[in-house]
């Protein structure tokens, strides 16, 4: 991933990793409530692969917050 991505998802990796220890979840078991699979939502968490929008607004979903809140700093 270039870096100029990776700085513009720091705030959104560092969010979905903190909702995800606050829910109690594991890895895999966000990757499948949001239809992925657990090595890809590891590469989203480490900055490795772009998030897709759709998968912001699972995110989101999962988590009842907002896109905004997710995408913002």
């Amino acid at each position: 991933m270039p870096e100029e991505i990776k700085d513009t998802h720091r705030p959104l990796i560092r969010k979905i990793r903190q909702l995800r220890h606050d829910a109690g979840l594991l890895q895999k078991e966000v990757a499948e409530e949001i239809g992925v699979s657990r090595q890809t939502y590891q590469q989203y968490e480490s900055g490795k692969e772009w998030i897709p929008e759709e998968r912001i607004r699972s995110l989101a979903e999962l988590y009842n917050v907002s896109i905004e809140y997710l995408l913002n700093d």
